[in-house]
């Protein structure tokens, strides 16, 4: 995964360079405790001269503390670096967790869209087959009408026009349908 700070890349975040420094501080250390007896120990041969240079090495310890302190001061840069690190990592985590619950609330709201217009499109099949049952039942009576029209009188006019009133209201509530599907179509897009 890229770090989200490229620009401010620094030297600290490289492990080599972590090592290379420990390795520097290191031979410093070693060559340091190598070195100072041999300076103030030069010209010493009485005995109490000897005691003066063991209490000359006081100075050692204050450099080995020293470096000490300089080696826990560089763990706590490194240490604030990765915490640094480590937060533009969860905050771009953050950013992209908010952006897939926005994705999915938006994938919900098409769905609820999309089931909506297929109840509507189910309900419009339904009506447009009840309105064709319909028809072919008006078109049955009205043939059976014309049959019995001479002997009826003005019964079956009357039947006809009830029946052509009911399949014109179908039609009425098949637009109202259609319209409802144009309009959640137009939503969705």
């Amino acid at each position: 995964m890229p770090k989200a700070n490229n620009e401010h890349k620094s030297p600290l975040d490289q492990t080599w360079f972590a090592f290379l420094m420990l390795a520097i501080i290191a031979a410093a250390i070693v060559g340091l405790w190598l070195k100072v007896p041999q300076c103030l120990g030069e010209g010493l041969k009485p005995a109490e001269d000897k005691g003066t240079h063991g209490d000359s090495f006081g100075s050692v310890n204050a450099l080995f503390t020293g470096l000490a302190f300089a080696g826990l001061v560089f763990s706590i840069l490194l240490q604030q670096r990765q915490i640094r690190l480590q937060r533009a990592d969860f905050l771009s985590q953050l950013e992209e967790m908010e952006g897939s619950r926005k994705t999915v609330e938006e994938q919900n709201r098409l769905l609820a869209t999309q089931n909506q217009l297929m109840r509507g499109q189910t309900e419009v099949a339904m009506l447009e087959l009840e309105a064709q049952a319909m028809q072919l039942d008006a078109q049955a009576d009205e043939l059976e009408i014309v049959r019995m029209g001479a002997h009826m009188g003005d019964k079956p006019t009357v039947m006809l026009a009830a029946m052509r009133a009911r399949a014109d209201h179908l039609r009425l509530k098949v637009g109202e349908l259609e319209k409802h599907i144009h309009k959640a179509d137009r939503a969705i897009g």
